[in-house]
């Protein structure tokens, strides 16, 4: 199991996509729970960027999360919409 560390970047933009939409609240936490336990798991959609250490995952059709991993440590960097983040 993955420790999960958010970033102050991802905190914040967080809180302002559960400002636009309370829904978007249980689904990111769902999707933290399967990271946690499974960062490859099917349904996350997980694939490495190209050039960097760093992996996207998709929370749904329009919202990812962009996060690194060190030892049992997952660094949750952005989330947001696809047009955002990357």
């Amino acid at each position: 199991m993955y420790q999960l560390l958010s970033s102050e970047k991802f905190i914040l933009e967080s809180s302002q996509i559960f400002k636009k939409n309370g829904n978007y609240r249980k689904k990111v936490a769902k999707t933290l729970k399967l990271l946690s336990g499974n960062f490859t798991h099917p349904s996350l959609r997980q694939h490495k960027l190209g050039g960097t250490k760093h992996y996207s995952i998709s929370v749904d059709k329009s919202i990812r999360i962009i996060f690194s991993i060190e030892n049992n440590d997952i660094y949750l960097l952005r989330i947001g919409k696809h047009e955002d983040v990357y």
